[in-house]
């Protein structure tokens, strides 16, 4: 798994079981770009652009709800997506422990749990 095949499946997953603008902004992430991904050394951000005519009302909200084990045992990684003015614009990912760019291979793609839950900013 790529980590961008990682940040496509958690917002996949955290728009899944949201509300009505979520298959709005499902439609929007399919045409994200990256803009930048900072790795925190617990984790990472990566902040996104999406096209202008996809802009989903101006809504502040996130999602969260998801999580992955990271193939240790009681290590897992949860995940936050940050909708900012009806856009996407970043998607954070915290580890329980220490996460770098090289740990991307620890993650377990058969352990993604949860669905997104939506809370207003």
């Amino acid at each position: 798994m790529t980590q961008r095949q990682l940040e496509e499946r958690v917002i996949e997953l955290l728009l899944a079981y949201g509300d009505e603008t979520s298959g709005l902004l499902l439609a929007q992430a399919k045409q994200l770009t990256v803009k930048a991904r900072d790795f925190t050394g617990v984790g990472f951000y990566t902040r996104f652009a999406a096209p202008e005519e996809l802009k989903v009302q101006t809504i502040n909200k996130r999602y969260e709800g998801v999580t992955v084990s990271l193939k240790r045992p009681d290590d897992t990684m949860f995940f936050i997506l940050y909708i900012d003015e009806g856009y996407i614009h970043c998607l954070e990912g915290c580890a329980h422990g220490e996460w770098h760019e090289k740990d991307i291979h620890r993650i377990d793609p058969a352990t993604f749990d949860g669905g997104g839950r939506s809370s207003f900013l």
